[in-house]
């Protein structure tokens, strides 16, 4: 399927609709002043293969459907209506981790991450100049709750929520200064069990300019559970 942007497939599994990314290059990183210290040095990295990742957040009823085929516990959250496509909340890295395996995913690397939400662009936000409240679901706009997955406007690639709406964890270890010697190709910050992991995106709570960026880094520990700001995305 192509409904402008890149492919799209939908995977069997949990019935999520994925977009087909290419290998490619780019500038990750903050190159503005806006930047925290752990968003640079900004440096070339290099995406050497085409990977899958789902449109959007994985939501309630997605994860109901995990929580009730293994016995995992729903997250201690409030959910909204009748769980539907508001993207799940409350789940720690670890819960995350054990969704994808159940579809036969994995986490986005954080390099990953932020390549599919800059779509190709440099600036600190994807949609540039625009009005950030047709993108991304903010303190601007959200009237402090979250929302529906892909009710706003996409990414140049049909990425949706990437920045706001709900934190998203990444399959990385965050350390403040991996920047300076990760590697240029492919990289993944592997860290050891309990290593903090990363989280992008920001929340329906952010402020525009501040973290809802991506290059913004933000972190937790794997077992940590916030009741409302941490969700995630799968990839393949």
């Amino acid at each position: 399927m192509d409904r402008g942007g890149l492919k799209r497939y939908r995977w069997e599994p949990d019935g999520a609709e994925m977009v087909l990314v290419p290998p490619g290059e780019f500038l990750m990183g903050s190159r503005g002043a806006e930047g925290d210290g752990d968003e640079r040095p900004p440096h070339r990295v290099r995406i050497g293969r085409a990977f899958l990742m789902d449109c959007t957040e994985v939501t309630w009823e997605r994860y109901r459907a995990f929580a009730a085929a293994t016995g995992q516990a729903l997250p201690d959250s409030p959910v909204e209506g009748s769980y539907g496509d508001y993207p799940v909340r409350g789940v720690s890295w670890d819960d995350a981790m054990a969704f994808a395996r159940w579809v036969g995913k994995r986490l986005p690397s954080e390099a990953e991450w932020e390549y599919a939400c800059r779509a190709g662009t440099s600036g600190p936000v994807p949609w540039g100049e625009a009005d950030p409240r047709a993108h991304a679901w903010c303190s601007a706009n959200s009237s402090g709750v979250p929302h529906p997955a892909a009710r706003l406007a996409p990414n140049a690639w049909g990425f949706f929520d990437l920045l706001g709406n709900v934190h998203e964890w990444c399959q990385d270890a965050y350390e403040v200064d991996y920047y300076a010697r990760a590697p240029r190709s492919d990289p993944l910050n592997e860290g050891r069990a309990s290593s903090p992991r990363v989280l992008r995106g920001g929340s329906w709570a952010t402020e525009p300019g501040r973290e809802l960026r991506s290059a913004h880094r933000g972190y937790a520990d794997p077992s940590r559970r916030i009741t409302g700001s941490f969700g995630f995305r799968c990839a393949r």
